[in-house]
């Protein structure tokens, strides 16, 4: 997904991590709570929340299956609320 400069190998966790730690910083933000974990997971949610099915959830976050996906994803209590009213 993050291609390295010579094009052949992905870039390094701790890579993505120090150029998401510039970003932060260049944006005025604070660093604290900001990682490549907590966007991961903001992406993985606003994706289903928008509705795109999780096998393209998948190929874009480089997950293998449900097993190493589905921890990222946060169900809110409304939407419980809401499929157990469709009974």
């Amino acid at each position: 997904l993050f291609p390295s400069r010579c094009g052949t190998k992905p870039i390094t966790w701790r890579n993505a991590y120090d150029i998401l730690q510039r970003a932060t910083e260049k944006a005025g933000m604070t660093t604290k709570g900001i990682s490549t974990h907590s966007t991961r997971r903001s992406l993985v949610n606003r994706l289903r929340k928008n509705s795109v099915d999780k096998d393209v959830i998948r190929k874009i976050t480089g997950h293998r299956g449900d097993k190493g996906l589905d921890p990222y994803i946060d169900v809110e209590l409304d939407e419980v609320k809401t499929a157990i009213a469709t009974l």
